[in-house]
């Protein structure tokens, strides 16, 4: 008869086993590029100590070969004091790909974040479907994006991209909140550039195709950081100005004072006296709230409008401007979904929006009516 001792030994080195659970040439091609476990990406991200891993044991069913997690680790936890769910591909484990398992651990987190009402943060490093699970991976999926419309603008979601990312390994990220891709490490697309060449006859590298830097430009990027600590940080910064849900409050946090506020005579000469010369709106826009640490959304995407978060008298709020520095601050049809896209961020989380304004109007031209501009 096995004693409760032999049991909690045999739970405790299961554990053990599971915390990195990929082969040991998976393992050693991962550390020999410098990058890290899920759970130390996971670790660095929340408030030390406060990981509670949930489905650590989980396995694909009827494979008795089958690797612990299964190719993600999932859980919740605090940052900056404030409750999370977060879970976090792992490339060693059948390349990060959505199996059956996979796929019930994530939304199950999903679901815990529904029912208690706080953030979603997936971090992003995936090779997209199972194949060899065929239609049940696909049936995952499906079901993480059922989840996705409940969250989405009730609690804020973030996609952290870290690694390649292909096929379904996208569709989740991109429809929530926020994409942060790591410069260098990122890539995003729905087809590789294998398939391109083989349906379409294009060649293409993967990183012209879809690198972090790219897929900025293609407005389906919020911004990329040179790296993963950036990236945390960021992703740490982004909801100290969010609420948990729709239904409360964002951080307030200590603003100066009027009698801490110097009178900036820079106010009185920023703008040029010539009506045709340009000025970087961001110029203004630090000065107009409690400090210059602004977090711009999409900086490089549209740049002829602002969109980004910063604080006034210590609340959150959204600032959309026109900048004329590009195209004269015109309004294009890339600028004004960009703009419109944050406005309904705002709304949903209820931060208020400061809308500095500086445009001739809509840019005029054969290629903007072509992209849709009416609408």
């Amino acid at each position: 008869m096995t004693s409760t001792a032999d049991k909690l030994a045999d739970l405790r080195e299961r554990l053990e086993r599971a915390q990195d659970p990929g082969s040991e040439r998976s393992r050693a091609r991962r550390d020999e590029a410098g990058r890290s476990t899920p759970r130390q990406r996971i670790a660095a991200l929340l408030d030390e100590g406060s990981f509670v891993e949930t489905g650590a044991l989980g396995k694909t069913p009827g494979d008795p070969d089958a690797i612990y997690s299964d190719g993600v680790v999932t859980g919740h936890g605090r940052i900056n004091g404030r409750p999370v769910c977060i879970y976090a591909h792992d490339k060693t484990v059948y390349g990060g790909s959505v199996g059956v398992t996979f796929g019930k651990k994530v939304t199950d987190i999903m679901d815990l974040a529904i029912k208690i009402g706080c953030p979603v943060i997936g971090i992003q490093d995936s090779g997209g479907a199972r194949i060899q699970d065929a239609v049940t991976s696909l049936a995952m999926y499906s079901e993480i994006a059922r989840r996705q419309l409940p969250l989405s603008g009730r609690s804020p979601q973030i996609s952290i991209m870290m690694g390649k990312s292909a096929g379904g390994a996208v569709y989740a990220p991109v429809t929530t909140d926020f994409i942060i891709a790591v410069d260098g490490e990122a890539e995003m697309y729905v087809t590789g550039p294998n398939v391109i060449k083989e349906v379409t006859g294009e060649e293409i590298s993967s990183h012209d195709l879809g690198s972090a830097r790219q897929q900025e430009l293609n407005g389906n990027v919020s911004v990329v950081v040179p790296s993963e600590d950036e990236a945390f940080d960021l992703v740490r910064d982004l909801l100290d100005h969010l609420p948990l849900t729709c239904f409360d409050e964002s951080p307030v946090f200590d603003a100066p004072t009027d009698d801490e506020v110097a009178e900036d005579t820079e106010l009185d000469s920023f703008m040029p006296d010539d009506t045709n010369a340009g000025y970087d709106m961001m110029d203004l826009l630090t000065q107009l709230g409690d400090d210059d640490d602004l977090i711009e959304i999409q900086e490089n995407y549209a740049p002829n409008v602002i969109t980004a978060f910063g604080r006034i008298d210590g609340k959150a709020v959204g600032f959309v401007a026109n900048n004329p520095m590009h195209s004269a601050g015109c309004i294009d049809a890339d600028a004004a979904d960009k703009g419109a896209r944050f406005i309904r961020i705002c709304d949903a989380y209820n931060i208020p929006l400061v809308f500095v304004v500086d445009t001739p109007g809509y840019l005029p031209g054969v290629d903007q009516e072509k992209a849709g501009l009416i609408h």
